[in-house]
């Protein structure tokens, strides 16, 4: 894709170009119509050398219509977003990696095994920057967390989370003490905090006071 208008020659594409897609139709009878599309579009503004940001978009159409609709993009930075809108910073602590933006309730993992073991969900924690290698974790890292927010008109704030940390000192051979921490937001602030703590050795200490529903 150039947009200079004769063949051979160069002008600089903008954000939003497309740079190509592969269509798929089907027969209606007597005309093809759009069924899904793979469509590479230009995801930032490109500069002299190499740089040359993009992005795939994923389109099908649904049931009883002819408008492709959005349904999965992989942006320039490697974000994957289901539910046709751009990956932004919708969440506290940046913009992940995975977002899933739908009317639907809720998403599931289904394991299908002729054992007793169920779909697992994993979080993990490595100080190494380089994806795949391993370097040991210290006391009090966070291993992983689970957050709950609610939108409050333009975006989403914290509510809650149970997070996971390192609860003592990590060694080798499967050594790896850990801590469930229970938190919330109280009302009219901002900031988590802890309401309760499970320890490696499972001890539990609880903190707050009563709030809403109490007896």
């Amino acid at each position: 894709k150039s947009r200079h208008a004769t063949n051979g020659s160069h002008t600089i594409v903008n954000d939003s170009d497309t740079y190509g897609s592969i269509k798929f139709q089907g027969s209606n009878g007597t005309s093809f119509d759009s069924a899904a599309e793979v469509k590479a579009e230009v995801d930032g503004t490109p500069g002299a050398s190499t740089d040359m940001p993009g992005r795939l978009v994923l389109l099908t159409t649904p049931n009883a219509s002819a408008t492709l609709t959005e349904r999965m993009r992989i942006d320039n930075a490697g974000n994957v977003v289901l539910g046709g809108i751009a990956a932004s910073a919708l969440f506290s602590g940046g913009t992940p990696l995975l977002q899933i933006h739908s009317t639907g309730t809720s998403f599931g993992f289904a394991r299908h095994v002729a054992s007793a073991s169920g779909a697992t969900m994993y979080l993990a924690h490595s100080r190494h920057a380089t994806v795949g290698s391993h370097t040991i974790v210290n006391d009090a890292d966070v291993l992983g967390a689970i957050n709950f927010l609610g939108s409050n008109g333009t975006s989403y704030d914290l509510a809650a989370q149970i997070q996971a940390s390192v609860d003592g000192t990590p060694g080798a051979s499967n050594d790896m003490p850990g801590r469930l921490v229970f938190s919330t937001c109280a009302d009219a602030s901002v900031t988590l905090t802890e309401r309760l703590r499970i320890s490696s050795t499972g001890f539990c200490s609880i903190t707050g006071s009563m709030g809403r529903g109490a007896p």
